[in-house]
């Protein structure tokens, strides 16, 4: 039997297939496109943009259609479309339809009455293919708006919460390395997640690795103190510094990491912010949004 678990980006969540990872993404939280794939094949995409009302998604789902049946046509493929419905759960009420072409694909299209962003998933198959109840356990769990007063993030494994405020500049999902970089105004706040921890710690303790990372990682810190995570389970240290340069408005920053490694996943994980006023730090906030195992 297959095991689902939680993707999540810009506010779009939804149960997947595990093996199912980022193929593609592209684009910010006002408009954007994520691919998952398999090892064989495309999977699922996602698209969305935010609009400036609330539209009609019969009308806007049939200018989609149209303009697939007429790129089919340029490529003189066979298209048509096979369903249109209503469809509802919970938590959204959209619109449910089935296209085959090269390939077959089931969609929703709903649009969020929140941030009033259209949102559309496609599940896809092979011609023939019955992914039905697949896309049906997709459809039933999404969600295309950020839980509660948290915004929701997982991909290849690494899940974690941010508050509303907080704006994703760049992500890296280098092998054994994800990286997410936010910021709020002239603040900035990261999430990392390492892997082999069991490897990258077989020579050095965790506070003299932190150490020796961060001073590479951040050169206008001045890197102060550091100090073991006392309070969890897990060994964990922070480490403090202040920001240096000839930029004035850097010198106000102040720096702040905590680290801590899961010996259950085998990984090292890490918060850094970098901001401008002390009593803005909520370092340790964020880390309890995160999933470690």
């Amino acid at each position: 039997m297959a095991i689902w678990n939680q993707f999540g980006w810009q506010g779009i969540s939804f149960l997947k297939p595990e093996d199912w990872e980022i193929g593609k993404i592209e684009g910010n939280e006002n408009k954007g496109y994520v691919r998952l794939d398999d090892q064989y094949l495309s999977r699922v995409e996602i698209r969305w943009q935010r609009q400036a009302r609330e539209v009609s998604l019969e009308k806007t789902m049939d200018r989609h259609l149209r303009d697939l049946e007429r790129k089919a046509k340029r490529r003189k493929i066979d298209f048509k479309v096979l369903d249109k419905k209503n469809y509802g759960t919970k938590t959204f009420q959209g619109r449910y339809f089935i296209w085959e072409g090269d390939f077959k694909a089931i969609n929703i299209m709903v649009q969020c009455k929140k941030c009033l962003r259209i949102v559309l998933v496609r599940v896809l198959g092979k011609r023939g293919e019955d992914i039905k109840e697949r896309a049906e356990k997709i459809f039933n769990s999404l969600r295309d708006h950020m839980m509660g007063s948290k915004m929701f993030w997982s991909v290849f494994g690494f899940s974690f919460t941010t508050p509303p405020e907080l704006r994703l500049n760049q992500h890296s999902f280098l092998s054994g390395h994800l990286k997410f970089d936010f910021s709020r105004d002239m603040d900035s706040f990261l999430f990392e997640r390492l892997s082999t921890a069991n490897i990258i710690l077989k020579e050095k303790t965790l506070s003299q690795w932190a150490r020796d990372f961060c001073q590479s990682k951040f050169k206008s810190v001045d890197i102060g103190v550091s100090y073991p995570r006392e309070e969890s389970l897990e060994e964990g240290v922070y480490t403090i510094g202040r920001e240096h340069g000839k930029i004035r408005l850097l010198k106000k920053r102040f720096f702040k990491s905590l680290f801590w490694h899961c010996q259950i996943s085998n990984h090292i994980f890490g918060v850094i912010e970098l901001v401008k006023k002390s009593q803005d730090l909520y370092l340790d906030n964020l880390a309890c949004g995160v999933k470690c195992h």
